[in-house]
């Protein structure tokens, strides 16, 4: 993990990780929302399990491997390109500004043929600053 990534809502809240893999900091989210005292800033969602089935019934799951995405920001928002075997998706993350939430788009480019993604969400409502341990807990490291 030696590049990380980082959208802000504008109210205190955020979403950050590793441009590769799942979160590995207890400060990693897709949607750290900043609620009002005394909860303060909360993981609501820690991360999305991305998996892609293409045409010919292949499966892909997203990020797995490093050498298949690329990495780039647009007006500073984080942009990821996955190479399927010919297949390009594209996955976008907007943190709305004054707003707890998170959007997360998926395109797909070139190659041949509707394909199918499958999101599963891994959400934990957890204090922001809990211990790690918490956090390897709920991901079962």
């Amino acid at each position: 993990m030696d590049r990380e990534w980082l959208a802000t809502n504008g109210l205190g809240g955020y979403a950050s990780g590793p441009v590769h893999g799942p979160p590995g900091r207890r400060y990693h989210g897709l949607l750290v929302a900043a609620l009002p005292p005394p909860l303060g800033r909360m993981v609501m969602l820690n991360h999305l399990d991305e998996r892609v089935r293409l045409p010919d019934g292949r499966d892909f799951v997203l990020g797995a491997e490093a050498e298949r995405v690329a990495f780039h920001l647009d007006l500073g928002l984080p942009v990821w390109r996955y190479d399927l075997d010919g297949t390009v998706i594209e996955k976008r993350l907007h943190a709305p500004h004054g707003r707890n939430t998170v959007v997360v788009t998926y395109g797909s480019g070139e190659g041949a043929g509707p394909v199918l993604l499958e999101l599963r969400p891994s959400v934990s409502f957890r204090p922001h600053g809990s211990p790690l341990e918490d956090v390897r807990r709920a991901y079962a490291l």
